[in-house]
């Protein structure tokens, strides 16, 4: 139900955002964790869970070390 957009009378589903997006290049430790940070909200600032941790297709957990996930990650020092 979360996952859908209205199209006229016609419910999609749609989990990315409409539109080509864009690529930026993350040279500073601190872009690259604000991004990341970012990046795990979303599932949050869209309603679907509480935590960015909850997010069970997330690295947010990973990254609080709270609980295996189901692909592995490779961490990187960001501060």
């Amino acid at each position: 139900e979360k996952l859908s957009v209205m199209h006229g009378e016609r419910k999609v589903f749609r989990f990315w955002q409409p539109g080509g997006g864009y690529d930026s290049n993350l040279f500073k430790s601190r872009t690259i964790r604000e991004t990341i940070d970012y990046i795990h909200a979303n599932p949050v600032r869209r309603g679907l869970v509480e935590r960015p941790a909850d997010w069970k297709w997330s690295s947010a957990a990973a990254y609080e070390g709270l609980s295996p996930v189901p692909i592995n990650i490779d961490r990187i020092d960001v501060g």
